[in-house]
């Protein structure tokens, strides 16, 4: 094959899928660990052939190390960059697009060879379709299928230099009452709620199951529901709870990639042709007015 894929990892959501999907099209693949030395040693078992750790301090957030990741992986070469859909790993994943000259496709579900050419399967129209994007050098998220880690010797860590960085975070603070990213249940908010009103039903169901509230974008955005650490989503937060119920929802690529790793997940939505079905387990199709208030009693 003779292709060499580089993968900025800032945690390991989906590096097993990664790593995969990369093996497939490459003879080299190589992870770039951005951020503390443990998460270096933790992706080490992640059967890449070389691990680079590019360490920041506590105070130091990983974005602004982009550059510096970037520098060093195109003065090393690579024909394909990959990252998972977190923030950060996407902030890196483009400033080495623009450091290796290469395309860049936001939802890349697998890779293949034409050629010279890297192939990336991109979906696209709401899930609905599938682009097939082609250039010599290729930087794609990655939100093919996930894959367990593939098994073998651990690969040694290299340590980057890494420059003196001014950015630091100055305080953490937690939004009140969100903890999407721990919680084992949550309940999703979509627009088939059609009004603030009816947010009370959708309360009932997450006190019943002891369920922390996510919503999707234009729940925020448009209707101003919830506030944007409820949302749901590539473009916001990632949830992998034991149990998601989506309620009202159409199931945009957005929203579902933000729930992908949920154990089960359950839609309920009156419309049975609603993408966000594809994305579920259990589908349970009805008025949610009729339906919701069911769950709530059973819960209880």
């Amino acid at each position: 094959m003779g292709k060499k894929t580089w993968i900025i990892a800032t945690e390991s959501r989906r590096l097993g899928g990664i790593v995969a999907a990369a093996r497939r099209v490459s003879d080299s693949v190589s992870i770039a660990a951005v951020g503390s030395s443990d998460l270096a040693s933790e992706v080490a078992s992640y059967g890449a052939d070389r691990v680079v750790a590019f360490v920041a301090s506590d105070d130091v957030p990983v974005e602004p190390l982009g550059p510096c990741v970037a520098e060093f992986i195109a003065a090393d070469g690579t024909d394909i960059a990959l990252s998972n859909d977190s923030g950060s790993a996407r902030c890196i994943l483009g400033a080495v697009a623009g450091a290796i000259g290469a395309a860049v496709v936001g939802n890349a579900q697998a890779l293949s060879l034409d050629g010279d050419n890297v192939v990336a399967d991109n979906l696209i129209a709401n899930a609905k379709a599938i682009e097939a994007v082609s250039a010599p050098r290729m930087a794609c998220i990655y939100t093919g299928p996930d894959d367990d880690r593939i098994e073998g010797s651990a690969a040694a860590i290299e340590c980057a230099p890494v420059p003196s960085i001014e950015d630091r975070a100055i305080g953490f603070e937690e939004a009140t009452g969100t903890g999407l990213a721990t919680a084992s249940r949550v309940v999703g908010v979509g627009m088939g709620l059609a009004t603030r009103d009816n947010l009370p039903l959708i309360d009932a169901l997450a006190d019943a199951m002891g369920a922390e509230l996510a919503c999707t974008l234009p729940c925020c955005d448009d209707m101003r529901w919830y506030p944007s650490e409820r949302v749901l989503g590539s473009s916001h937060n990632t949830a992998s709870p034991d149990l998601y119920i989506a309620v009202g929802i159409s199931g945009s690529p957005n929203h579902t990639s933000g729930f992908r790793d949920a154990k089960t997940a359950v839609a309920v939505n009156n419309d049975p042709d609603a993408e966000i079905f594809n994305c579920c387990k259990y589908g349970i199709v009805g008025d949610l007015f009729d339906v919701v208030p069911a769950l709530t009693e059973a819960f209880k």
